[in-house]
């Protein structure tokens, strides 16, 4: 009697499990409803990580719509587990929108702003921290 190959640990409604993880790339298709049909379900292989597994599903997505893409807004929303660079950088030339949560305890930088000419060259700019409003700054 065999196994379920490639179990994994996965956190599932608040507790670990054995099994495997599956990231959802849903449409919704009519605005203020809660209806949203799977487009793609993936497993995650133990060799990846769930953000290779959602760029690529969003990146299949957009080659597959192809022209509709530029025709409509197209927004890919994504929980905090995507909120970064690993998962907004290889889309940033998709032809879609992202909208990402953000975990509350992150600390983003601005550009770093032009060279003063002495020393090394900046490489971050000013410190914007979202549990800390007085580095928020002005809205630009």
């Amino acid at each position: 009697m065999g196994t379920l190959a490639d179990r994994q640990y996965v956190y599932s409604s608040g507790e670990i499990v054995v099994g495997h993880p599956y990231p959802i790339l849903a449409w919704v298709p009519e605005p203020e409803t809660s209806w949203a049909p799977s487009v793609s379900v993936s497993r995650v292989r133990s060799e990846q990580t769930d953000t290779e597994v959602g760029v690529a599903q969003v990146k299949r997505l957009c080659q597959l719509r192809g022209e509709k893409m530029l025709q409509s807004l197209y927004l890919t929303v994504g929980d905090c587990k995507y909120g970064n660079h690993r998962f907004l950088g290889p889309l940033k030339d998709e032809p879609c929108g992202a909208l990402v949560r953000m975990r509350r305890d992150r600390v983003l930088y601005g550009g770093p702003g032009p060279n003063q000419g002495i020393g090394r060259a900046r490489v971050h700019g000013d410190r914007f921290a979202f549990k800390e409003p007085e580095t928020w700054g002005e809205p630009d």
